[in-house]
């Protein structure tokens, strides 16, 4: 197909995918502690959808640049795989889906648009945009689960968060924001380190980016739509279902980084003079400190075995089930399933009987799930410590259960982290 007229503006945003643009945002996120450790642990879904959202990103903008009609198609089909993979992609699903319509709507000759968007191929894009939703979709027919779900939480999420609190809300994602540019919060590794440069050059550059748009007719059209979809899928972060975890930002830090990159295109242009004395040493200064904070953050962790939940007392834990013959231990709080599973290689499963109905107290039906366990010796039963306990009300309940039917419930065993910190403990009930 000739190329469209009247698509520059589109043509220039999409330009800055150059191999320039994409060297400086591979170099940057390649060191980026954030990028690094969140890649290694404790976002597992959130690794899935990363890729699913850029490769939303990138159909997306092929199609504006082409409009090929199979580019929309595999738009379309990103956007429902990265919704299936974690509801949270809606963040930057949302609002790309704002802009492309936009930028659609803009084109200023419609004559050679027409047919780009049929009813045929709108049809069809619909269609792949619920293809991966379906056991989403059919779980939800049968149980109105994630409905009830959404309707439950939107004014105070599941962990207490209120979403009407704007300003509360905006000044906890501000801070963890610049958290996630330094690499400042993996304390859990037994350190905290960061790169201040990391932050006061993003924040410099997107600053200038704003000011260049409004100011410069030539870049806005460059500049206006990568800066709208951050700072769209920013606010959309301000409301949570769950709580304001920083790690949720595990998905706008490569878009971050990424129209941060593109910022450094539009102010210093390859083509300009001296911008190669300018933008390396920047860049080289960048690298070696996030380098420098992540080499500390591996010699910490080396060091202390990790802290809390990315202890490595789970490996013991998860080991001593699994060569004792210890295949299937109740768990009564929330955190032990899915690490003990992988860690065993699937020769453990602990059975969750904690009940996620609320964090703060169990539901009427926790005592009833119990109940059968406890008159057999051979089950185990596994806490967390007092002061690292997740579902609170599960322990005490489970030890007025057993002394109700006067049994007593004795620690068989502690796991702590290398500090001597407990964390983990097993139990058995005995006569």
């Amino acid at each position: 197909m000739a190329e469209l007229r009247g698509h520059g503006a589109i043509h220039r945003w999409a330009n800055t995918s150059s191999f320039y643009h994409r060297a400086v945002r591979i170099t940057l996120l390649a060191a980026a502690p954030s990028f690094i450790f969140w890649s290694r642990q404790g976002i597992f879904v959130t690794n899935l959808t990363q890729p699913l959202v850029f490769a939303m990103l990138w159909q997306g903008i092929r199609w504006l640049r082409t409009a090929a009609p199979r580019s929309l198609l595999l738009t379309a089909f990103f956007a429902g795989s990265a919704l299936y993979a974690k509801l949270l992609a809606l963040w930057v699903v949302g609002p790309f889906a704002v802009l492309l319509v936009g930028w659609y709507e803009m084109r200023e000759l419609r004559s050679a648009e027409q047919g780009a968007l049929s009813p045929r191929l709108l049809l069809g894009a619909l269609l792949l945009f619920l293809v991966p939703l379906l056991p989403l979709i059919w779980f939800n027919l049968a149980s109105g689960g994630t409905m009830q779900a959404i309707a439950g939480n939107l004014g105070t999420s599941y962990y207490g968060v209120d979403n009407l609190a704007i300003g509360a809300n905006l000044a906890v994602r501000v801070q963890q924001f610049r958290q996630m540019i330094t690499g400042e919060h993996f304390w859990y590794l037994g350190g905290l380190y960061g790169n201040p440069v990391a932050w006061w050059g993003t924040f410099t550059l997107l600053l200038a980016g704003i000011l260049l748009a409004i100011g410069n007719r030539r870049y806005r059209a460059r500049l206006l739509a990568p800066l709208l979809l951050l700072v769209m899928a920013f606010g959309a972060s301000l409301f949570t279902l769950s709580d304001l975890f920083i790690t949720h930002y595990a998905l706008l830090q490569p878009l971050t980084l990424a129209v941060t990159a593109i910022m450094l295109r539009a102010l210093l242009p390859p083509s300009a003079r001296n911008t190669y004395r300018t933008v390396i040493p920047l860049v080289v200064l960048w690298v070696l400190l996030d380098l420098t904070a992540t080499v500390r953050y591996h010699g910490a962790l080396t060091a202390s075995g990790g802290l809390a939940d990315h202890s490595d007392a789970t490996y013991h834990l998860a080991y001593h089930l699994q060569y004792n013959g210890l295949g299937a231990p109740l768990a009564l709080d929330w955190g032990f399933d899915a690490p003990i599973r992988y860690l065993s290689k699937g020769t453990v499963t602990p059975i969750e009987l904690f009940g996620y109905a609320s964090p703060q107290q169990p539901d009427s039906a926790f005592a009833d799930r119990l109940q059968p366990f406890l008159a057999n010796p051979a089950n185990v039963y596994l806490l967390h410590t007092p002061e690292a306990t997740v579902f609170a009300g599960r322990r005490e309940l489970f030890l007025a259960l057993v002394a109700a039917m006067g049994r007593q419930a004795v620690v068989e065993q502690r796991f702590a982290q290398r500090d001597g910190t407990p964390l983990y403990e097993l139990w058995r009930v005995t006569e």
